[in-house]
């Protein structure tokens, strides 16, 4: 059986460190992209020349983030870590320096260490947009606009044509005072046109 391995990475503002560390702490290869366009493909295309390895981040949607959107663009699965808990780690396991190159490895040692002991999975990013499920929302979102904005010009065209039905509706003169709500419970009744409401003198 293969020795399990793990990408630790510890993002700055212009790039990334990576650290490949394979299960009793053995430093395979470190490498270091920048956030440009070309350097993040040759990073997707390092982890798939790879096959199984787990990616770790150091930090979640800060400077990560265009390492986070890449891999979700190419449906690569990954774990974060808040930068608290891998200080934690690095000084518990490794020691008080810092640097990105131990920073990468402790990252990449928690995830190893959490998949031992079966607690990974608890910090698994799979978030990937469903298109069908987007354009639903969207198309609820829209209708539930146009029918707010539908009621709220009825209510407003039976204000200016009958003030004394608008103030009953609202559930008469003392509601506003008591803190009433409006007696017409089923808003979508004023969204039908067939009620004549337009035809009020």
């Amino acid at each position: 059986m293969k020795p399990k391995k793990a990408i630790g990475i510890d993002p700055d503002a212009k790039g990334f460190k990576c650290i490949l560390l394979e299960e009793g702490m053995k430093k395979v290869e470190g490498k270091y992209f920048t956030i440009a366009s070309e350097d993040l493909q040759r990073f997707v295309k390092w982890i798939q020349s790879l096959n199984d390895v787990i990616i770790a981040i150091e930090g979640a949607n800060g400077q990560s983030k265009p390492i986070e959107q890449t891999l979700r663009s190419r449906k690569i699965v990954f774990h974060s870590f808040k930068a608290s808990d891998v200080e934690k780690y690095r000084r518990a396991v490794m020691g008080e320096n810092k640097d990105n190159d131990r920073d990468s490895e402790a990252v990449a040692s928690l995830a190893l260490a959490l998949d031992d002991q079966d607690r990974l999975k608890n910090y698994k990013r799979v978030w990937f947009p469903d298109e069908g499920l987007q354009l639903s929302t969207r198309y609820y979102a829209r209708l539930t606009k146009n029918k707010t904005a539908e009621i709220n010009n009825l209510w407003k065209l039976i204000r200016s044509a009958s003030p004394d039905l608008y103030i009953e509706l609202k559930g008469g003169k003392k509601a506003e005072k008591e803190g009433k709500k409006s007696i017409l419970n089923n808003k979508s009744l004023l969204i039908h046109r067939r009620l004549g409401l337009y035809s009020i003198p």
